[in-house]
Protein backbone atom coordinates (compact mmCIF):
# COMPACT_ATOMS: atom_id res chain seq x y z
CA UNK A 1 0.00 0.00 0.00
CA UNK A 2 1.20 3.48 -0.77
CA UNK A 3 2.28 5.38 2.02
CA UNK A 4 0.72 8.86 2.56
CA UNK A 5 1.96 11.64 3.97
CA UNK A 6 1.24 12.30 8.00
CA UNK A 7 -0.90 15.76 8.92
CA UNK A 8 0.86 17.89 11.67
CA UNK A 9 -1.29 21.33 12.46
CA UNK A 10 -1.96 24.21 15.86
CA UNK A 11 -2.18 21.59 18.20
CA UNK A 12 -0.42 18.47 17.03
CA UNK A 13 2.88 17.45 19.48
CA UNK A 14 5.81 14.88 18.73
CA UNK A 15 8.73 13.65 16.87
CA UNK A 16 6.59 14.65 13.89
CA UNK A 17 6.32 18.42 14.93
CA UNK A 18 10.21 18.84 15.93
CA UNK A 19 10.32 17.51 12.16
CA UNK A 20 8.54 20.06 10.71
CA UNK A 21 10.24 22.70 12.86
CA UNK A 22 13.54 21.62 12.24
CA UNK A 23 12.67 22.04 8.20
CA UNK A 24 10.90 25.24 8.13
CA UNK A 25 14.08 26.55 10.28
CA UNK A 26 16.16 24.75 7.21
CA UNK A 27 14.59 26.94 5.10
CA UNK A 28 14.89 30.23 6.68
CA UNK A 29 11.82 30.27 8.87
CA UNK A 30 13.04 29.92 11.87
CA UNK A 31 10.85 28.69 14.72
CA UNK A 32 11.83 26.98 18.12
CA UNK A 33 11.84 23.48 17.92
CA UNK A 34 9.81 21.73 21.37
CA UNK A 35 7.21 19.38 19.46
CA UNK A 36 4.59 21.53 19.69
CA UNK A 37 2.61 23.06 17.22
CA UNK A 38 1.85 26.54 18.82
CA UNK A 39 1.56 29.92 17.09
CA UNK A 40 4.81 30.51 15.91
CA UNK A 41 5.16 27.11 14.26
CA UNK A 42 2.09 27.67 12.36
CA UNK A 43 3.53 31.78 11.43
CA UNK A 44 6.42 29.86 9.99
CA UNK A 45 4.56 27.18 8.04
CA UNK A 46 2.69 29.93 6.61
CA UNK A 47 5.84 31.61 5.76
CA UNK A 48 6.85 28.72 4.10
CA UNK A 49 3.83 28.08 2.30
CA UNK A 50 3.96 31.34 0.96
CA UNK A 51 7.40 31.15 -0.65
CA UNK A 52 6.36 28.16 -2.62
CA UNK A 53 3.33 29.18 -3.53
CA UNK A 54 1.45 26.79 -1.81
CA UNK A 55 -2.26 26.38 -0.06
CA UNK A 56 -1.40 29.24 3.04
CA UNK A 57 -3.39 27.09 5.58
CA UNK A 58 -0.58 26.66 8.19
CA UNK A 59 -1.02 22.85 7.93
CA UNK A 60 2.03 20.10 6.90
CA UNK A 61 0.09 17.34 4.62
CA UNK A 62 0.55 16.17 1.29
CA UNK A 63 1.22 19.65 -0.34
CA UNK A 64 3.51 20.66 2.07
CA UNK A 65 5.46 17.70 3.07
CA UNK A 66 7.04 16.98 -0.28
CA UNK A 67 7.71 20.61 -1.19
CA UNK A 68 9.61 20.50 3.22
CA UNK A 69 11.75 17.90 3.26
CA UNK A 70 15.57 18.31 2.38
CA UNK A 71 17.76 15.26 0.91
CA UNK A 72 20.15 15.10 3.01
CA UNK A 73 22.90 12.45 3.48
CA UNK A 74 26.79 11.80 4.68
CA UNK A 75 28.49 15.08 4.50
CA UNK A 76 25.47 17.24 4.97
CA UNK A 77 24.66 19.47 8.26
CA UNK A 78 22.41 21.72 9.56
CA UNK A 79 18.75 21.85 10.78
CA UNK A 80 17.38 19.49 7.91
CA UNK A 81 20.00 16.67 9.49
CA UNK A 82 18.94 17.80 12.90
CA UNK A 83 15.52 16.63 11.89
CA UNK A 84 16.50 13.13 10.45
CA UNK A 85 18.83 12.51 13.95
CA UNK A 86 16.51 13.56 16.16
CA UNK A 87 13.57 10.91 14.06
CA UNK A 88 16.23 8.24 14.92
CA UNK A 89 17.24 9.15 18.64
CA UNK A 90 14.25 7.95 19.29
CA UNK A 91 13.85 4.35 17.54
CA UNK A 92 15.25 1.34 19.15
CA UNK A 93 18.73 1.53 19.63
CA UNK A 94 18.81 5.27 18.12
CA UNK A 95 19.82 6.97 21.71
CA UNK A 96 23.49 6.90 20.76
CA UNK A 97 22.84 9.34 17.98
CA UNK A 98 24.10 12.73 18.53
CA UNK A 99 21.49 15.36 17.31
CA UNK A 100 24.39 17.57 16.39
CA UNK A 101 23.63 18.49 12.57
CA UNK A 102 26.49 16.26 11.55
CA UNK A 103 25.41 13.67 9.23
CA UNK A 104 28.54 12.16 9.65
CA UNK A 105 29.35 7.67 9.97
CA UNK A 106 26.92 7.03 12.87
CA UNK A 107 24.03 8.88 11.62
CA UNK A 108 24.90 7.13 8.02
CA UNK A 109 25.02 3.68 10.05
CA UNK A 110 21.91 4.18 11.52
CA UNK A 111 20.44 5.09 7.95
CA UNK A 112 21.59 2.43 5.76
CA UNK A 113 20.10 0.23 8.67
CA UNK A 114 16.91 1.82 9.18
CA UNK A 115 16.72 1.54 5.07
CA UNK A 116 17.40 -2.35 5.20
CA UNK A 117 14.97 -3.24 7.62
CA UNK A 118 12.48 -1.82 5.50
CA UNK A 119 13.42 -3.53 2.20
CA UNK A 120 14.34 0.40 0.75
CA UNK A 121 16.58 1.17 -1.16
CA UNK A 122 20.23 1.03 1.30
CA UNK A 123 22.42 4.29 0.16
CA UNK A 124 22.48 5.85 3.30
CA UNK A 125 20.50 8.92 1.36
CA UNK A 126 17.30 10.28 3.45
CA UNK A 127 14.98 11.39 0.46
CA UNK A 128 11.08 11.06 -0.07
CA UNK A 129 11.18 7.38 0.39
CA UNK A 130 13.16 7.37 3.31
CA UNK A 131 11.46 10.25 4.66
CA UNK A 132 7.86 9.37 4.41
CA UNK A 133 8.59 5.83 6.73
CA UNK A 134 10.18 8.16 9.34
CA UNK A 135 7.42 10.35 9.62
CA UNK A 136 4.85 7.89 9.26
CA UNK A 137 6.36 6.24 12.26
CA UNK A 138 7.99 3.03 11.03
CA UNK A 139 10.62 1.45 13.64
CA UNK A 140 9.30 4.16 15.82
CA UNK A 141 8.88 1.50 18.73
CA UNK A 142 11.77 2.76 21.58
CA UNK A 143 12.87 -1.18 22.18
CA UNK A 144 11.71 -5.20 21.02
CA UNK A 145 9.10 -5.38 23.77
CA UNK A 146 7.21 -2.14 22.51
CA UNK A 147 7.64 -3.42 19.11
CA UNK A 148 6.24 -6.69 19.98
CA UNK A 149 3.41 -5.72 22.00
CA UNK A 150 2.55 -3.27 18.42
CA UNK A 151 3.01 -5.89 16.52
CA UNK A 152 0.50 -7.99 17.99
CA UNK A 153 -1.77 -5.45 18.41
CA UNK A 154 -2.24 -4.83 14.88
CA UNK A 155 -2.11 -8.69 13.98
CA UNK A 156 -4.68 -9.20 16.52
CA UNK A 157 -7.66 -7.56 13.94
CA UNK A 158 -5.73 -8.12 10.63
CA UNK A 159 -4.14 -4.88 10.38
CA UNK A 160 -1.45 -5.90 8.37
CA UNK A 161 0.00 -2.07 7.35
CA UNK A 162 -0.02 -1.08 11.42
CA UNK A 163 1.84 -4.66 12.13
CA UNK A 164 4.32 -3.94 9.38
CA UNK A 165 5.73 -0.62 10.84
CA UNK A 166 7.38 -2.41 13.74
CA UNK A 167 8.13 -5.91 12.30
CA UNK A 168 11.75 -6.48 12.44
CA UNK A 169 13.98 -8.88 13.95
CA UNK A 170 14.03 -6.72 17.42
CA UNK A 171 10.45 -6.57 17.94
CA UNK A 172 9.40 -10.58 16.69
CA UNK A 173 12.11 -13.08 17.37
CA UNK A 174 12.89 -11.80 20.94
CA UNK A 175 9.38 -12.11 22.25
CA UNK A 176 7.00 -13.68 19.35
CA UNK A 177 6.64 -16.95 21.84
CA UNK A 178 5.12 -15.16 24.87
CA UNK A 179 2.55 -13.26 22.13
CA UNK A 180 -1.25 -14.11 22.94
CA UNK A 181 -3.10 -13.02 19.66
CA UNK A 182 -7.06 -13.12 19.78
CA UNK A 183 -8.01 -17.00 20.40
CA UNK A 184 -4.56 -18.43 19.49
CA UNK A 185 -1.29 -18.93 20.56
CA UNK A 186 1.90 -19.44 18.33
CA UNK A 187 5.13 -21.33 19.86
CA UNK A 188 8.18 -20.83 17.63
CA UNK A 189 10.40 -22.83 16.60
CA UNK A 190 13.83 -22.22 14.90
CA UNK A 191 14.83 -24.85 12.39
CA UNK A 192 18.62 -24.85 11.40
CA UNK A 193 19.48 -22.26 8.67
CA UNK A 194 19.57 -23.30 5.17
CA UNK A 195 21.58 -21.49 2.29
CA UNK A 196 20.64 -17.72 1.85
CA UNK A 197 17.40 -18.46 3.97
CA UNK A 198 15.73 -19.51 6.89
CA UNK A 199 12.78 -21.30 8.13
CA UNK A 200 10.28 -20.43 10.74
CA UNK A 201 7.98 -22.74 11.86
CA UNK A 202 4.91 -21.28 13.47
CA UNK A 203 2.44 -23.80 14.82
CA UNK A 204 -1.23 -22.14 15.82
CA UNK A 205 -2.76 -23.72 18.83
CA UNK A 206 -6.38 -22.42 18.60
CA UNK A 207 -8.80 -21.86 21.12
CA UNK A 208 -10.99 -24.22 22.08
CA UNK A 209 -14.47 -24.46 20.05
CA UNK A 210 -17.69 -24.89 22.18
CA UNK A 211 -17.82 -28.36 20.27
CA UNK A 212 -14.71 -29.38 21.36
CA UNK A 213 -15.99 -29.54 25.20
CA UNK A 214 -16.58 -32.45 27.22
CA UNK A 215 -17.67 -32.57 30.80
CA UNK A 216 -16.13 -34.71 33.96
CA UNK A 217 -18.40 -37.06 36.06
CA UNK A 218 -18.61 -34.01 38.24
CA UNK A 219 -20.20 -32.05 35.33
CA UNK A 220 -17.17 -29.32 35.29
CA UNK A 221 -16.41 -28.53 31.72
CA UNK A 222 -13.17 -29.57 29.90
CA UNK A 223 -12.00 -27.75 27.39
CA UNK A 224 -9.71 -29.61 24.91
CA UNK A 225 -7.65 -27.73 22.99
CA UNK A 226 -7.34 -28.42 19.03
CA UNK A 227 -3.97 -27.89 17.64
CA UNK A 228 -3.75 -25.60 14.04
CA UNK A 229 -1.62 -26.82 10.96
CA UNK A 230 2.03 -26.40 10.65
CA UNK A 231 3.12 -23.51 8.82
CA UNK A 232 7.40 -23.84 7.42
CA UNK A 233 7.97 -20.38 5.83
CA UNK A 234 11.27 -19.58 4.06
CA UNK A 235 12.24 -16.29 4.68
CA UNK A 236 15.08 -13.85 4.71
CA UNK A 237 14.05 -12.17 7.41
CA UNK A 238 11.67 -12.33 10.16
CA UNK A 239 10.04 -9.15 9.40
CA UNK A 240 8.93 -10.97 5.72
CA UNK A 241 7.98 -13.96 7.46
CA UNK A 242 5.83 -11.60 9.65
CA UNK A 243 4.30 -10.14 7.03
CA UNK A 244 3.69 -13.34 4.53
CA UNK A 245 2.12 -15.02 7.41
CA UNK A 246 -0.08 -11.44 7.61
CA UNK A 247 -0.36 -11.46 4.00
CA UNK A 248 -1.72 -15.21 3.82
CA UNK A 249 -4.21 -14.79 6.53
CA UNK A 250 -2.30 -17.60 8.49
CA UNK A 251 -2.22 -15.28 11.68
Amino acid sequence: MALTWPVEQKGSTGENVRTVQYLVTAHGHATGVDGVFGPLTKTAVEAFQSSRGLGVDGIVGPQTWPQLIIQVQQGSNGDAVRAVQSQIHGRGDGAHIVIDGIFGPDTNDAVRAFQTLLGLSVDGIVGQQTWIHLVNGYLAAPDPQTAARDVFSAWEVHNRDQAAKNATPGGCERDLRRELLVGRRLVVRGLPRRPRTHVLQLEALQRPRAEDRRHKRCGGPVLRRRPGSVHLIPYTSLREAVLSLLANNTV
